[in-house]
């Protein structure tokens, strides 16, 4: 008996000591409560666009173009007036002046490293790591993209079979997806070098790839009831069941959150994994991944997974940007706000 409860002990103390179980644990207790301490307000024009760019925020507020650092310090402001605007943040920030046709790559510190006239009824413009530009466009009855290289010299013109709906990029390649409504409903994400040239290509039947985000060395297809990571060749590693995705998180090395349709929350990493929020949260306009815990939003409050507000505004939230693992900026009608996170 005695030498029973001997090897029980033992058999304890190895699961107690193993590494992994360790890890698991700590990672756990890990999930720590969320305090949000605001930092700076930055003023702004009712129209204005706004993104992330390499741990700061850029935005225009209808004439000019600023960036600031997660302080709120001004790094740089241009002037450019221009009345219908996309901006994007990819290997640069790219401008797409829909008026003018004309597309404008900046870097870090406001210099415009890329600047061309193109073709009418631009749909998207993305910088790419090998300074090749990806330019979007409505040719006639189809969509049409031109890959230029860093002189701005076209270096191929691909029509696409379907609706552009999201273009990415990787160290190997360009992902362009698009979707297909004519006869049957069909998505696909085909990947090409640099050059233009088709390497792979994956059809999904039936559904629509809402987005396709890039983490590392995979690529996550969103789709409304799956979520499909694939490698750079398109070849899937994991695949995700949901019901009816209504918003998701950004993605880090901890995985994703989504938000269903019933407002359930899911943790999706290796495997899905079921959230348990408060049944005070009747419903959520979003969430946001901070890597060890998350945040929603509703109205004009942050929450936690408890319903419990940890700041409030006057103004309702447009969306939330994380700027960095400790910083967040909140969109709101007439301002920015930057709020620490400890």
């Amino acid at each position: 008996m005695k030498k029973k409860w001997l090897l029980i002990i033992v058999l304890i103390i190895i699961v107690l000591i193993n590494p992994k179980t360790i890890g698991s644990v700590s990672q756990k207790l890990g999930k720590k409560s969320v305090k949000i301490q605001d930092k700076k307000s930055i003023e702004v024009s009712e129209k204005f666009n706004c993104v992330e760019y390499e741990d700061n925020i850029v935005y225009y507020d209808g004439k000019t173009l600023k960036s600031v650092d997660e302080n709120g310090k001004e790094i740089f402001k241009i002037n450019l007036n221009i009345k219908n605007l996309r901006l994007d943040s990819n290997k640069y920030i790219d401008v797409l002046d829909k008026d003018k046709n004309t597309i404008y790559s900046i870097n870090k510190t406001g210099k415009v490293v890329f600047k061309k006239n193109v073709s009418n009824n631009g749909l998207m413009y993305v910088s790419l790591d090998n300074d090749s530009y990806v330019y979007a466009y409505k040719k006639e009855n189809k969509d049409s993209i031109n890959i230029y290289d860093f002189e701005g010299n076209l270096q191929k013109n691909l029509d696409l079979e379907g609706k552009l709906t999201d273009i990415e990029y990787t160290s190997q390649g360009i992902y362009v997806c698009d979707l297909k409504t004519e006869k049957d409903l069909e998505s696909t994400i085909t990947k090409y070098d640099y050059n233009g040239n088709l390497k792979d290509k994956k059809s999904i039947k039936d559904s629509i790839i809402l987005d396709s985000i890039v983490q590392k060395d995979n690529i996550y297809l969103i789709e409304k009831n799956k979520i499909n990571r694939v490698d750079y060749n398109l070849k899937v590693i994991d695949e995700f069941d949901v019901k009816n995705i209504k918003y998701y998180s950004n993605i880090n090395s901890d995985g994703m959150y989504v938000i269903e349709e019933n407002n359930n929350i899911k943790h999706i990493s290796k495997k899905v994994e079921d959230i348990s929020t408060s049944s005070n949260i009747e419903y959520i306009d979003g969430i946001v991944n901070m890597k060890d815990n998350f945040i929603l939003y509703k109205d004009n409050k942050i929450i936690n997974k408890k319903g419990e507000e940890l700041k409030g505004f006057e103004k309702d939230i447009k969306s939330i940007m994380l700027i960095n693992d400790s910083t967040l900026g909140v969109e709101l009608d007439d301002k920015i706000q930057i709020l620490k996170v400890k």
